[in-house]
């Protein structure tokens, strides 16, 4: 058996706007049901009888236009609970536009391929 989920904790990108990034990919993470589930994997797998457990961490790596399907609602919804000002949002935004238009963006996670035996 295998799977492979992601680890949404694992979140990077090279953005100026270090503490914007950080409440926006934690929030993300800890919006999800269970934000975690990439890196406890290995452990539910033993944990239900599997064998030969074997992990491969993969880096994802995502284009800017997906990221913006990915957490524009999110930062929206952050906005809309003033748990983000517009003014952060928007510097976030637009530091992440230019450094696509300019060949330098970089976002990313860690997703996890586990797999095991069940005997």
């Amino acid at each position: 058996m295998s799977v492979f989920d992601f680890d949404w904790e694992t979140q990077f990108c090279d953005s100026p706007h270090k503490e914007t990034t950080r409440k926006i990919t934690q929030s993300f993470c800890d919006a999800m049901k269970s934000g975690w589930i990439g890196r406890k994997l290995p452990r539910l797998f033993r944990a239900n009888g599997m064998t030969d457990v074997a992990v491969k961490p993969q880096t994802v790596l995502i284009h800017y236009e997906f990221l913006q399907l990915l957490v524009g609602g999110h930062v929206a919804r952050m906005h809309a609970a003033g748990t983000l000002s517009a003014e952060d949002a928007d510097e976030w935004w637009t530091s992440l536009a230019r450094a696509d238009r300019d060949g330098a963006f970089n976002y990313g996670f860690t997703a996890f391929i586990v797999s095991g035996v069940k005997r």
